[in-house]
């Protein structure tokens, strides 16, 4: 063990206080001293001058380990320093992966159309002997059913509230239904609020009195196999209008003839001044053909 006078450097009071260099144990030391450990140029406790080397061990008395020199040999900074929590409360830490931007296309807004009501809500009125007077009159090829015809007439036409099957093999379109119009048979479903109604009255009429002239129309008249049985100018109209509703006049002559004519556009001349004809108001009365 090397004596007293070789511990350090400048000697002095102190220097006797550290002395030589040790094999970092305590039993290099004397009784009354300890080991201290040194990293590569650490002061030495006790110590006034300047250590023989930056590593070697030195004997101390136990009153020179301070705090501070435990902390000396304890402390070891990390090659990193350890980074403090932000004290921001909005900090955050991303995700590996950001979330995906909002589509650039936007969400659509929802249709002004309304959504065809079910098949299954429909009500079926059965067969009537006629359809519905409606403004909308349009008729679809293809649906023979009526949850196909309902479905392709609302499709086409949302104002649709009725519809009707069979007549002409079509599917017919209605956005009303004030009444029926006889002529054929048809099958007719419509929504559950609809009231099923009655046959519709002939539209009024007037009198361009006494001819010996009748409508160049189709002729249809009480004397033919398909004609028409009145008694007055009131049931011929009625009967007319119930069969074909497009007509526009009747001819009616005294022995009970009635002739229902869909059209007027020039007066043939029977001989006769015994016709009376009854039209559609507004309908102006034609010359000689």
């Amino acid at each position: 063990r090397p004596p007293p006078s070789s511990g350090a450097k400048g000697g002095g009071e102190r220097a006797v206080r550290a002395v030589g260099s040790t094999r970092d144990t305590n039993a290099d030391c004397s009784l009354e001293l300890v080991c201290f450990q040194r990293e590569k140029g650490d002061r030495v406790p006790g110590c006034g001058g300047e250590p023989n080397s930056d590593r070697d061990d030195y004997c101390i008395t136990p009153q020179d380990i301070t705090p501070f020199s435990t902390l000396l040999r304890s402390y070891s900074p990390s090659a990193r320093p350890t980074l403090l929590p932000s004290t921001n409360p909005l900090s955050y830490s991303p995700s590996a992966r950001p979330p995906p931007l909002p589509s650039a296309k936007p969400t659509p807004l929802p249709s002004s159309k309304p959504t065809p009501s079910p098949a299954k809500s429909l009500l079926s009125w059965g067969k009537v002997d006629g359809w519905c007077n409606s403004a909308l009159n349009e008729a679809i090829d293809g649906p023979t059913r009526a949850e196909e015809c309902w479905e392709a007439c609302v499709n086409k036409y949302s104002e649709t509230v009725a519809i009707d099957l069979l007549r002409d093999g079509l599917c017919w379109c209605r956005d009303s239904c004030p009444c029926f119009i006889t002529g054929e048979l048809n099958l007719i479903y419509a929504l559950p609020t609809l009231q099923k109604p009655s046959k519709c009255g002939a539209p009024e009429f007037v009198s361009w009195g006494k001819n010996t002239r009748y409508c160049d129309g189709f002729d249809n008249c009480s004397d033919n196999s398909d004609g028409i049985s009145a008694t007055s100018p009131e049931e011929c109209w009625q009967a007319c209008f119930d069969k074909y509703p497009v007509i526009v006049s009747i001819d009616f002559d005294s022995d009970g003839d009635c002739c229902c004519q869909e059209r007027c556009p020039c007066m043939e001349t029977i001989g006769a001044d015994s016709n009376i004809i009854y039209s559609l108001p507004g309908l102006t009365k034609p010359d000689k053909c």
